[in-house]
C-alpha cells in the first residue's frame, strides 16, 4: 500500500497519507451506517469497523511522522530561499514570480529574470548566445546552467563588469523526480509546474582563477626562461622536465630532449664521463656549440623522492669565468690601478695606521722633493713632513676610527718652503678599508691625495689684487674730480691776485709759487685719471721700433750716463695701436723705476719681440683674449722686488722709496698699469732679489699694412662736433715761446694774459647763468666774469638754475658743472635748451671731454672746458663761444 518513501518528497507523502486517512474514516462511517441498515450482519460489520479504526489510528500516527518531516522539509526549503549569496526566484509557466528570496527582490527589482539579464548583459556574441540558450531552455522546461557577464552602472573593483552563474530548473508539485516534464498535461503546466531560477555572483571566483592562471603562467615563464638551466630525471634516467634555457644550452628543442637521457646531448669529455645524472655532486660539464666550440657549464645535481620513485634534478649555470679569464681580468685590473696610481696628475700615497708609507706615486715624490732613486716605502711619513702636518693627519685618522656616522674625507692646506718660493699644497685624507664594507672596524690606514695649489692661490691673490686695483681706480677717479674742483678755485684766485700784484710786487713771487704748486697738483690729478682709465688716449698705428729709436736720446738723458742703456729690437714686428705720448710715459716711468732700483749704476735693457697667446690669459679680474702681441721687456740689474711687495707694486701711492731723497709719489707704476690697460694690453713682472727685475708689457699686434698714411698733425687733431656737425671742441696745439713777445716767467706763460684785453662786442647785452655746486669755483668764476664786464647770475644747483629761469629768461650763455647733486649738467642743459633754444652752453668737468663726449654730442650750442681752468682759460672760452 505504501511506496518507497526515499524517492518521494515529504509533502507528497503527507498528502498521500492524509488522503488515505480520509478514505479510512469514510469507510468506517459507511460501515457504521451499514450496521444500522442491516443488523443481521452485525459481527462482520463490527469487525470491519474495528479494522478501519485500527488502520485509521495507524495512518494518523504515520501522518504525524510525515508532518514533522514535511515541516522540516519546508523549513529547510525556506532557509535555502533565504540564502544571502544566491538569488532564488520561482516563477510559474506564465513567467510570473511566485516566490523569491530577499536578495532576489533587491537585485532583480521586480523584473523577470530573462529581462533583467538582457538589460545588463555585456554585449558580445558569446553572451548573446548564452541568453538565447536560456530562453530556449525556459520555453521547453529544460534544466540549464550557464555563466554570463553582466555590466552595471555602479563602479566596482571589477570595472563594473561581473560574472554570474545562472541556473534554471523546472519543478512540479505533482510529478516526482523521474517524471518527464514534456509529458505533463496542460493543467499541470498551468498549476503544478514552476521554474526555479538561481543567480550566483562568481566574479571573485573568476578573478581568483584568472590570477591563479596568470601566476601559474608567470611561474612557468620564470622557470622556463630563467638564466639557469633546469631538468628533472625519472628513476630510469630519462628527462621528464627541462626548461627552455637548458634546451638552448644543449642547442636543441625541449621536445627533442623529453624522454631521453640528458647525457645523449653532451660530447665526450676529455676528463671522462660527464655526470649530469649523478646525484649530490657539483662538477663541470662541457657542451659543443653550433660553431664547433666547447662551452663550459657548472652543474649542481641532487635527488628527491616523488611518491615512491626517487628522481634526480639538476641546475646548469653558464657564463662562469674560467681560471684563465679570471687571471686575465685580474691582470687588467692591476694594470689599470697602477696606471691610475702612477700616472695621476696629483700625488697619491697609502699609509697604515702608524703612518708608515706603503705605496707612493712619482707625483707625490716630486712634490715632496724625494729623489727617484730613493726608497720611501716602509718609512715614516714624519721623515718628509713637519710635525704640525703630521699632527693634523694623526688627528684625522683618530677621527676616522672613532667616527660613528658616515666617514667623510677631510683636507687641509700645507705650506712647503723652498729656496726661492713657497709651495702651497692641499692634502685630502680618506680612510683606507680592508674590505668593500666601509665601516670603521675595517679601517687599515689612510689615503693621501696631494694637489699643488700654488698657481691657483697665486691666481686668487691676483684676482683679489685686481679687484682692489679696480676699486682704487674708481676711488682715484672720484678723488681726481674733487681735486680738480679745488685746483680750479686755487688757480683762479691766483690769477685774480696776479691782476692786483704786478711783477715788481713783493707778493708776486709767492702767488706764482702757489700757482706752480697748483699746476703740479693738476699733473698728479692727471696721473690719477690715467690710473683710473679716465684720461683719454689718441691711439694710432705705430712701429714700436720707430718710437723707441726716436725717443732714445730722451731715455738716455733720463737714466743718466752711469747706467748702460741697451736696445734689442725685434725683427719684422707688427704695429701697435698706442697714444705715443702716453706710451712714452709708460717707458719713462719704467726706466725711472729701474734707475732708482740700480742706485744709478748698472745695465738697463729694453727689448721687443712678437709673442702669440694660444689661450686666453687671466689678468687679475679680466681675461685677455688669445692672439698676437708685441712684447716689450724692460730689464734692470737692480735690487729686485721682495716677494711680499709684488702684490702691491701697482697700487697708487705705494712706494718702497720713502727714505730716498727725491723719491716719487708712488703713482708711476699705477699710471703705467692704467695706460697699458687702456691700450688693451697687460703686464707681467718677474723679479729676483739682488738680481734684477723685468717688466714685460704686452700690447695687441696689428698688421703693418693696415697702418694709415701719415698726414699733417694739424689735420689729425680730433674735433668734437655736435649732432648738427658744428665744431664743439678743437684742441689747440701747445707751442713753446717763439718770439720775444711771448712772456715766460718761472715757467709760466703770461702771453694769455694779453688776451684778456680782448673784449667781445655788445658785452653789456650778454647775460650769463653760472651753475656750480662748489662755492669756491662759483665765487672765482663770478668774480672773473664780472670783472670782464659780464652780467653773471650764480646758482648752486640745477634745480636753483631752473627756478631762476622760470622768473628770468634773459640769458645768452649757460656755464654749468657736469657733476652736481640732483640733476647733472647734461640734464640741465637739455631742459634749458627746451626753454631757450638759442642759448649757448659751456660744460665744465674734472673729467676729459673724450670720456664725456658720448653724453652730450646730441646737444646743440654746447662747448666744453676741462677743470682745472685758469682765469684766462675761462674768459677766453667765453669769448670764443660768444664770438662764434
Amino acid at each position: 500500500m505504501f511506496k518507497n518513501d526515499q524517492d518521494i518528497r515529504p509533502d507528497k507523502i503527507l498528502e498521500e497519507r492524509l488522503l488515505l486517512l480520509v478514505f479510512m474514516l469514510t469507510a468506517t462511517i459507511v460501515s457504521i451506517g451499514f450496521l444500522f441498515a442491516y443488523p443481521a450482519y452485525l459481527r462482520p460489520v463490527i469487525l470491519a469497523v474495528f479494522i478501519f479504526i485500527i488502520l485509521s489510528i495507524y495512518i494518523a500516527i504515520t501522518i504525524l511522522q510525515s508532518g514533522e518531516t514535511a515541516i522540516l522539509y519546508g523549513g529547510l526549503a525556506n532557509e535555502i530561499l533565504k540564502n544571502r549569496k544566491i538569488c532564488y526566484t520561482i516563477v510559474n509557466a506564465d513567467g510570473k514570480t511566485v516566490l523569491q528570496n530577499e536578495l532576489a527582490k533587491n537585485f532583480l527589482q521586480g523584473l523577470p529574470v530573462l529581462d533583467f539579464l538582457e538589460m545588463h548583459l555585456v554585449n558580445d556574441e558569446n553572451n548573446r548566445q548564452k541568453l538565447k540558450q536560456l530562453r530556449t531552455s525556459a520555453e521547453h522546461l529544460k534544466e540549464d546552467r550557464l555563466e554570463v557577464t553582466l555590466k552595471f552602472d555602479t563602479s566596482t573593483i571589477f570595472s563594473g563588469q561581473e560574472w554570474y552563474r545562472v541556473s534554471l530548473r523546472p519543478i512540479s508539485l505533482n510529478a516526482d523526480g523521474g517524471e518527464e516534464m514534456d509529458r505533463a498535461s496542460g493543467f499541470d503546466l498551468k498549476y503544478n509546474i514552476y521554474l526555479l531560477w538561481s543567480l550566483e555572483n562568481i566574479t571573485s571566483e573568476k578573478t581568483m582563477d584568472a590570477i591563479f592562471q596568470e601566476e601559474r603562467r608567470a611561474f612557468y615563464n620564470f622557470l622556463n626562461f630563467m638564466p639557469i638551466g633546469l631538468y628533472v630525471l625519472n628513476a630510469k634516467g630519462k628527462v621528464e622536465y627541462v626548461n627552455k634555457t637548458l634546451s638552448r644550452m644543449l642547442n636543441t628543442s625541449k621536445e627533442n630532449i623529453l624522454g631521453k637521457g640528458i647525457t645523449d646531448f653532451l660530447p665526450q669529455s676529455a676528463e671522462g664521463e660527464q655526470r649530469l645524472n649523478n646525484a649530490c655532486s657539483q662538477y663541470t660539464a662541457y657542451v659543443r656549440s653550433t660553431d664547433g666550440g666547447i662551452s663550459e657549464y657548472l652543474v649542481k645535481v641532487d635527488r628527491f623522492k616523488q611518491g615512491s620513485e626517487v628522481q634526480t634534478r639538476g641546475a646548469v649555470i653558464g657564463g662562469i669565468p674560467t681560471d684563465a679569464s679570471l687571471k686575465q681580468a685580474y691582470e687588467e685590473a692591476v694594470s689599470e690601478t697602477n696606471s691610475i696610481f702612477n700616472l695621476s696628475p696629483f700625488g697619491m700615497m697609502l699609509l697604515d695606521t702608524e703612518l708608515v708609507i706603503k705605496r707612493i706615486n712619482q707625483r707625490f715624490m716630486d712634490i715632496l722633493g724625494i729623489p727617484s732613486s730613493s726608497q720611501p716605502l716602509d718609512n715614516y711619513l714624519s721623515n718628509y713632513l713637519d710635525e704640525d702636518s703630521i699632527g693634523k693627519i694623526k688627528k684625522q685618522l683618530a677621527a676616522f676610527v672613532s667616527e660613528t656616522d658616515k666617514l667623510q674625507p677631510a683636507y687641509f692646506d700645507l705650506n712647503l718652503k723652498e729656496k726661492n718660493k713657497n709651495r702651497i699644497l692641499r692634502l685630502y685624507i680618506c680612510p683606507l678599508f680592508s674590505s668593500p664594507v666601509q665601516i670603521r672596524e675595517n679601517i687599515r690606514g689612510i689615503i693621501l691625495f696631494c694637489l699643488d695649489t700654488t698657481e691657483q692661490k697665486n691666481l686668487e691673490t691676483q684676482f683679489a689684487q685686481a679687484q682692489k686695483m679696480q676699486a682704487m681706480g674708481q676711488l682715484a677717479g672720484g678723488i681726481a674730480h674733487d681735486f680738480n674742483n679745488l685746483l680750479t678755485a686755487m688757480i683762479g684766485f691766483c690769477d685774480l691776485l696776479l691782476q692786483k700784484h704786478s711783477i715788481g710786487d713783493s707778493s708776486f713771487a709767492d702767488i706764482i709759487q702757489i700757482k706752480q704748486n697748483a699746476n703740479c697738483a693738476a699733473e698728479l690729478v692727471r696721473q690719477l685719471l690715467q690710473f683710473s682709465r679716465k684720461q683719454p688716449l689718441q691711439p694710432e698705428l705705430s712701429d714700436i721700433t720707430d718710437i723707441l729709436v726716436n725717443y732714445t736720446p730722451l731715455l738716455k738723458r733720463t737714466v743718466g750716463e752711469q747706467i748702460e742703456l741697451k736696445f734689442r729690437h725685434g725683427e719684422n714686428l707688427d704695429c701697435i695701436k698706442v697714444d705715443k705720448v702716453q706710451f712714452l710715459q709708460v717707458v719713462l716711468n719704467l726706466c725711472v723705476n729701474a734707475k732708482d732700483a740700480m742706485n744709478k749704476k748698472g745695465a738697463l735693457t729694453i727689448s721687443t719681440q712678437k709673442e702669440t697667446l694660444l689661450e686666453p690669459y687671466r689678468f687679475g679680474a679680466e681675461t685677455i683674449e688669445s692672439g698676437s702681441f708685441i712684447r716689450m721687456d724692460v730689464t734692470d740689474s737692480g735690487c729686485g722686488i721682495p716677494l711680499e711687495n709684488m702684490s702691491r707694486i701697482f697700487e697708487p701711492f705705494f712706494s718702497t722709496k720713502q727714505n730716498v731723497v727725491g723719491s716719487g709719489t708712488g703713482l708711476g707704476l699705477a699710471t703705467v698699469y692704467g695706460i697699458v690697460r687702456q691700450m688693451e694690453g697687460f703686464i707681467k713682472v718677474k723679479s729676483t732679489v739682488n738680481v734684477g727685475t723685468t717688466f714685460s708689457v704686452y700690447l695687441p699686434a696689428y698688421p703693418a699694412e693696415t697702418a694709415p698714411r701719415k698726414v699733417d698733425a694739424a689735420l689729425t687733431r680730433r674735433v668734437l662736433n655736435d649732432k648738427r656737425g658744428r665744431a664743439v671742441l678743437t684742441p689747440a696745439e701747445i707751442k713753446s715761446p717763439q718770439t720775444d713777445s711771448d712772456k715766460v716767467i718761472l715757467g709760466l706763460s703770461l702771453s694769455a694774459a694779453d688776451d684778456l684785453a680782448q673784449m667781445p662786442e655788445n658785452i653789456e647785452n650778454t647775460r650769463i647763468l653760472l651753475v656750480d655746486d662748489e662755492n669756491s669755483v662759483r665765487t672765482f668764476a663770478l668774480r672773473a666774469l664780472r670783472k670782464k664786464g659780464y652780467d653773471v647770475v650764480g646758482c648752486s644747483s640745477a634745480e636753483n638754475a631752473l627756478e631762476t629761469l622760470e622768473n628770468d629768461k634773459n640769458f645768452q650763455l649757460l656755464i654749468t658743472d657736469m657733476v652736481m647733486p640732483g640733476q647733472n649738467g647734461i640734464e640741465l642743459s637739455r631742459q634749458v635748451l627746451e626753454m631757450l633754444p638759442d642759448i649757448k652752453i659751456i660744460l665744465a668737468s674734472g673729467y676729459s671731454e673724450d670720456i664725456l663726449k658720448g653724453e652730450f654730442t646730441d646737444i646743440d650750442n654746447l662747448s666744453f672746458i676741462p677743470k682745472p681752468f685758469s682765469l684766462s682759460d675761462l674768459t677766453q672760452k667765453v669769448y670764443e663761444v660768444m664770438k662764434s
